[in-house]
């Protein structure tokens, strides 16, 4: 390696993704970077205009309204040009070059991570967002698909330079009327349009789009991505049974056929001249969406497992490296995580396998891998018995009520002192009393009593079963066969839900203090329909 990193004529670069070193022609990877500055969405700049955006910068942020303290962060003091930088796409056919834009230090680069944050609100609001693999995971988690149903992705191509410009402004001052602060569009539309970089030693500015690199542009591609997918879904006739999308992929079920599909790719390439849709269709069942791969089950739900591109290497921190012991447990705990979180009961046992294997190679001793696995499985149980449903809504219900008691008694130390020992004492329950704003201290045992007395009420049955998958489907067909408008339809069919919670209040000015049987719908399979109804 040190004879490689010696040569004059070679780069050792990063691949794009898959933990992979590269060894490039220094020749070929200039040529190649020059080949992509030759498209339309760049040309050559004369002069540095670092300076002369840092000034226009510092009028922007004066007749702004940004806190002054804040101003003087969101300036650079020793403002750099952005660099280019280009890593190769070791997965992709010909060695493609990604380009990125290294913004730190330029003079746009604090103030475009500043306009993101005041946006972030803003985004993320629509049924078809997605978050991170985890919340994938949990939006497809109750999903059911027939065997005719297919599973595809929809990816936009390069869609942070096709991203219209005037339109994302636009959809940035539309948001001035729900809370953004009236100056933030003219910001960012500065920060779009003064986009530039050097490369070899020469300027370029940017046409077109939002710069990749840039902490503005994901933000931005999500805002005008959801106005067009939106706007796509509201006007075709057969809508997908589910549209995830994360920036620019999208991990779609299509019940409709083939033929459909091709007619709904077509629908979403005309819904915007600048954007361009290219199309994936399952294999066996099987489609990677981010680093999950779904597969179709025989029980009709979907599986999921982590991926790994053909390309992947296995490449982590090698236990005899310089990093800091800790910088090693991190990688490994990071991994394992991701394995509980994304993987079904089916793949978890092999992909911890997969992860022993792979820091083996990486020479971790089999001590030193036994002792982080059990760090890690010890780490989990104590996560899941913390995150257990039912635990996690009465100790919901229980902080609400200790804290309400607090902020009446605050002030009488001893009073704080009784009520931090009875909340941390599991035999007694504190609930809020069914009217009289008072708080009410119950044995465990006396409340589990009177709920079961409730339910031995003729009002009530005990199913065998949950009847919450059974109940969600006909609730999407009632609205399916109902008159009720398309776009208002989506907003009252249910999504990955929950069954109703019983919980019960203390009528204190009763004798015997019986409860009040409560049944919290919120979450549940005929909630957004009843909202709607009503």
């Amino acid at each position: 390696m040190k004879e490689l990193m010696d040569d004059e004529q070679l780069l050792i670069v990063p691949a794009d993704k898959g933990n992979a070193t590269v060894v490039m022609d220094k020749e070929d990877y200039i040529h190649k970077l020059s080949t992509l500055l030759q498209e339309d969405t760049y040309h050559e700049i004369k002069t540095d205009p670092t300076a002369k955006i840092q000034k226009q910068i510092k009028g922007l942020l004066y007749q702004s309204s940004v806190p002054m303290e804040e101003r003087r962060r969101l300036l650079e003091p020793a403002p750099k040009p952005p660099r280019l930088y280009g890593l190769p796409k070791v997965h992709k056919e010909g060695f493609p070059l990604r380009p990125i834009v290294s913004a730190i230090d330029s003079p746009t680069h604090n103030l475009a991570r500043y306009l993101a944050k005041q946006l972030q609100p803003f985004s993320g609001r629509t049924p078809t967002y997605v978050r991170n693999s985890a919340h994938f995971i949990e939006l497809i988690e109750e999903l059911r698909v027939s065997d005719t149903d297919m599973l595809v992705s929809f990816d936009v191509e390069s869609l942070f330079t096709n991203i219209p410009i005037d339109e994302a402004v636009e959809i940035t001052k539309s948001l001035v009327a729900e809370g953004l602060a009236e100056d933030i569009p003219k910001m960012v539309e500065f920060c779009l349009t003064n986009s530039y970089f050097v490369w070899n030693g020469t300027f370029y500015g940017q046409r077109k789009g939002a710069a990749i690199g840039s902490p503005l542009s994901p933000i931005i591609a999500n805002l005008f991505m959801e106005k067009l997918e939106e706007k796509a879904l509201r006007t075709y006739e057969k809508p997908p049974k589910m549209f995830l999308r994360y920036v620019d992929d999208t991990s779609v079920v299509w019940p409709h056929g083939k033929s459909e599909l091709n007619n709904f790719l077509r629908h979403l390439n005309i819904q915007n001249s600048s954007i361009k849709f290219t199309m994936e269709i399952d294999e066996n069942g099987r489609l990677p969406f981010l680093d999950v791969l779904v597969s179709k089950k025989q029980n009709g739900r979907l599986g999921h497992s982590v991926y790994r591109k053909p390309t992947h290497t296995d490449q982590y921190l090698n236990a005899n490296s310089h990093h800091h012991p800790q910088q090693k447990r991190a990688t490994f705990s990071t991994l394992y995580q991701r394995a509980f979180s994304i993987c079904d009961g089916d793949s978890i046992e092999n992909e911890k396998r997969l992860i022993i294997n792979a820091f083996k190679k990486n020479d971790f001793s089999v001590n030193t891998i036994v002792n982080m696995v059990a760090k890690e499985e010890k780490k989990h149980k104590q996560l899941a018995q913390k995150t257990n449903a039912e635990k996690t809504e009465r100790d919901i219900e229980e902080k609400k009520i200790f804290n309400y008691a607090y902020y009446l008694l605050a002030g009488s130390t001893w009073i704080w002192e009784a009520l931090s020992k009875l909340k941390s004492d599991e035999s007694p329950i504190i609930l809020r009393a069914d009217k009289g704003n008072a708080t009410v201290l119950m044995t465990r045992k006396d409340y589990n009593e009177k709920i079961s007395q409730l339910l031995d009420d003729p009002a009530y049955q005990q199913l065998k079963s949950n009847p919450t998958t059974r109940i969600e489907r006909q609730v999407k067909e009632l609205i399916k066969r109902s008159s009720i408008p398309q776009e208002t339809q989506r907003n009252l069919i249910p999504s990955a839900e929950k069954p109703p919670r019983l919980y019960g209040l203390p009528k204190i000015h009763k004798e015997g203090v019986p409860l009040r049987p409560i049944v919290s719908q919120i979450g549940a399979p005929t909630y957004l329909l009843s909202n709607g109804v009503w």
